[in-house]
C-alpha cells in the first residue's frame, strides 16, 4: 500500500473515532456519583462553585470551579470537609470525555501527580 494511502486511512480512522462534544448543558446542574462505598455523591455546579455532598456521611465539600475549555475544567478546594490526605488541597483538573443519555463520564487528575481516575455522573432531575 502507498505511505500516502497509509496515512490517509490512519487520519481518517483517528477523526472517526473523536468525538465532538457539547458539554454547554453540563456547566451547570445537579448530578450524582453512584458509588459503593459512600453512596451517592451529590455534585452541584454553578458558575463558579463545586458543591459535592455526601448525604450518607453529612459531609460536603466546596471548591472553586473555572471553566479552562468547553469540556475541561479545574476545581480548587475552598471549604468544607476536606478529606484526609497529603493532595487533598492540590487543584483538579477534569475533562469530560464522553456524553451520553442522562450521564457523562469525567477524567479527572490531581494536578501535578500521576493520579487520574475516570467516574460516570448521572443526571438528577
Amino acid at each position: 500500500m502507498h505511505p500516502i494511502l497509509t496515512i490517509f486511512l490512519l487520519t481518517l480512522s483517528l477523526s472517526a473515532c473523536t468525538q465532538n462534544l457539547d458539554c454547554s448543558a453540563l456547566k451547570k446542574g445537579k448530578f450524582q456519583i453512584p458509588t459503593e462505598s459512600m453512596g451517592n455523591v451529590i455534585i452541584e455546579r454553578t458558575d463558579s462553585l463545586h458543591i459535592e455532598t455526601l448525604p450518607e456521611l453529612g459531609k460536603k465539600t466546596i471548591e472553586h470551579l473555572e471553566w479552562t475549555g468547553d469540556c475541561s475544567f479545574v476545581i480548587e478546594y475552598l471549604s468544607g470537609d476536606i478529606p484526609p490526605g497529603l493532595n487533598a488541597r492540590k487543584p483538579i483538573a477534569c475533562e469530560i470525555i464522553e456524553i451520553g443519555e442522562g450521564y457523562h463520564i469525567v477524567r479527572s487528575r490531581i494536578v501535578g501527580t500521576d493520579i487520574e481516575a475516570d467516574y460516570r455522573m448521572e443526571e438528577v432531575d
